[in-house]
């Protein structure tokens, strides 16, 4: 039925079970589209999957709670006229190379949240200033007896793989010159 809506720009899809790369080919047929946002697909992001975005003109793609695999997120770098790029809370990324939004060479607007399940949390956002900035500043200690934390952190050896850097950020300014935009937690 969307198929035959020939002027919808754009599309959102949320919590659509068994939505393919098969369910979504008919989307190629809408000329106009050119922003599409997936939220909690059932299927993992795969090559196949990706290779009918590609039949898209998309200029702005939001995925928030899907998966992903290495294959899929590799050939996600290859969407060619791709200028805003949202991944929130996707699964399977820590497996994935964000070095491939390299290529995304007309990017301009970059959100990545709650990436492999971590990046959102306040306990990792040291982290991501790299391994030489120094600690947040801490308050001032209470008065009185000490409180108990009902969810310490976890100590810093057990934190995930950490997949944004201080590198990776400098990096993708050069890399994307178009980049004016970048939301990180």
């Amino acid at each position: 039925p969307l198929a035959e809506c020939g002027r919808l720009e754009s599309v959102s899809l949320g919590h659509v079970e068994r939505f393919g790369a098969a369910e979504l080919a008919p989307l190629a047929n809408l000329p106009k589209l050119c922003a599409l946002e997936l939220v909690g697909l059932d299927k993992t992001l795969d090559a196949d999957f990706v290779a009918v975005l590609h039949k898209l003109s998309l200029r702005s793609l939001v995925l928030h709670a899907v998966n992903f695999t290495p294959e899929g997120f590799r050939s996600l770098g290859e969407l060619p006229l791709l200028e805003r790029l949202e991944l929130r809370d996707c699964a399977g990324l820590e497996k994935c190379d964000l070095e491939h939004l390299y290529r995304l060479r007309q990017l301009r607007r970059l959100t990545l949240r709650g990436v492999g399940g971590y990046l959102a949390s306040r306990y990792a956002l040291g982290r991501i200033a790299g391994p030489g900035a120094p600690p947040p500043r801490q308050a001032d200690p209470p008065v009185g007896p000490p409180k108990t934390v009902p969810n310490p952190p976890p100590p810093p050896d057990e934190w995930p793989k950490q997949l944004v850097t201080a590198a990776w950020v400098r990096s993708l300014g050069v890399a994307l010159p178009r980049l004016r935009e970048i939301d990180l937690p």
